[in-house]
């Protein structure tokens, strides 16, 4: 048997990595199984402008989205190549027996892991879009929509190239990157199975979306499921029975979302987010009510859009608070 790398390829909208991948275009995880690899970009120009080159020959498809770089340091790309080291018997006349099987002892060894690397892409990019504020990365459903070109045509429509020509409208705004040191620690917690919390990338689709009433809804479901958790996880061997009983039946108790950041944190953690922070309380509050506006279809008086915008991100740093108040916790 013959060692040969199995490679899968796989394509997202942008993902922003650090200006460091151009000296390590990729990254293996802690047991040196499985092999990231990004395609990296060369600053050599010449009359086409600059040219996107690749690590190496593992990329056979061409970049919808090549690399491009920002103040020659981050840039982004839209590809990656998940490698595994593997074997293949080409013992003997192996060209002829790969024509006779058309291919099926190839197959048979990229069937093997790409399941695998599959589910390690899935959960690399979930790290990416929650930890590694880039929410947008891997959306395909609401895949970013960019002007990719503008024209000026007469009335016989013969195109006039006076100030007309092909644009790419490239969103420079400075934001996160994905550095070679995060990667190799999301890749090791993608390779042992282990992805962000269910609420934390319930709460990067509700950034990512262009909806605002979406956003309200995913960021109170994102939050909803971030507190009942924090008690869940905090309470007590006497206090565990109670506090199922208060999340499994909330109206038996009057308690609605918000006000599980009150009493209840008291009750579990001795302090809550009311007393803590009001003002983010009562964005809290609001949140809820606009979610329950929206879910109802109840929209006289719901806040302007300047409002949710406010209530939502008001999500984000309640989650950070639960966060801060809790053990840490990787798997909800």
């Amino acid at each position: 048997m013959t060692p040969v790398d199995a490679v899968h390829e796989f394509e997202f909208n942008k993902l922003w990595l650090d200006g460091a991948f151009r000296e390590r275009a990729e990254v293996t995880d802690p047991a040196g199984r499985w092999r990231l690899l990004f395609p990296s970009i060369s600053l050599t120009t010449d009359t086409l402008g600059p040219k996107t080159q690749f690590p190496n020959a593992y990329f056979t498809s061409e970049l919808t989205f090549p690399g491009y770089t920002e103040s020659g340091s981050r840039y982004a790309v839209s590809q990656l190549a998940v490698i595994v080291k593997d074997e293949l018997d080409l013992e003997g006349d192996f060209e002829s027996r790969w024509r006779e099987s058309r291919g099926s002892e190839v197959q048979q060894v990229l069937a093997q892991s790409a399941g695998k690397a599959t589910d390690i892409v899935r959960r690399f990019i979930d790290w990416v879009r929650t930890d590694g504020g880039q929410p947008s990365v891997g959306r395909f459903e609401s895949r970013e929509i960019r002007m990719t070109g503008s024209h000026v045509f007469d009335e016989t429509g013969k195109k006039l190239n006076y100030g007309s020509g092909s644009m790419l409208t490239v969103d420079f705004t400075p934001g996160p990157t994905l550095d070679p040191e995060t990667a190799v620690r999301y890749l090791e917690r993608s390779v042992l199975a282990e992805g962000p919390r269910l609420s934390a990338t319930i709460y990067a689709d509700a950034r990512h979306d262009y909806d605002v009433r979406r956003k309200v809804l995913f960021a109170a479901v994102a939050l909803e499921i971030e507190i009942k958790g924090l008690l869940q996880d905090q309470a007590g061997p006497d206090q565990i029975a109670l506090i199922e009983l208060l999340l499994n039946h909330p109206r038996d108790f009057s308690m609605s979302a918000a006000s599980l950041f009150h009493r209840p944190c008291i009750a579990v953690l001795g302090h809550s987010l009311k007393d803590d922070d009001p003002r983010l309380f009562r964005l809290i509050e609001q949140l809820f009510e606009s979610r329950n506006r929206i879910a109802h279809r109840a929209l006289v008086g719901l806040a302007d859009t300047a409002e949710l915008a406010a209530q939502v991100t008001a999500a984000g740093e309640a989650m950070s608070w639960c966060q801060q108040a809790s053990e840490p916790r990787t798997g909800r």
